[in-house]
């Protein structure tokens, strides 16, 4: 059974329909929520590139480059053919993407040059979880 990297949300109060996620999968709950709004493929891609490429020069393009992918990633993968994309879930992945970035080391060298990896950490934890309370409108 493949799984939607859309956000389940069930279906509007008041609908016929019980409450379900695309192809009649549960509706996600927190970890479901907080596991898909982290790019976890896009940062794969990243941190294999990046030792590759690992340049200052290298990492301010490959940061670039997966914010793009990111975007473009989610938007089609969480697109809904009645519904369209889970526009919430895109800009949220694409956010997580950044702090992922900055958590794993500064990925804008000469941009940010006060850059803190223990702060950038502390805020990885911290935007992933509360990421994971957010929840799309039903029947989005």
């Amino acid at each position: 059974m493949t799984r939607s990297r859309r956000i389940a949300t069930g279906s509007k109060p008041g609908a016929a329909v019980a409450p379900a996620g695309p192809g009649g999968a549960p509706i996600d709950d927190y970890l479901g929520r907080m596991v898909k709004y982290i790019p976890a493929e896009i940062v794969t891609v990243y941190l294999t590139c990046i030792n590759i490429w690992n340049s200052n020069l290298g990492k301010t393009v490959l940061f670039f480059v997966g914010v793009v992918l990111t975007f473009v990633y989610f938007l089609t993968t969480t697109w809904d053919g009645t519904k369209g994309p889970l526009w919430r879930q895109i800009v949220l992945a694409t956010v997580a993407f950044v702090v992922w970035c900055l958590a794993l080391g500064n990925p804008l060298p000469l941009w940010i040059p006060q850059y803190n990896l223990a702060v950038a950490s502390v805020i990885l934890v911290v935007v992933t979880c509360v990421f994971g309370w957010v929840k799309p409108p039903l029947g989005a």
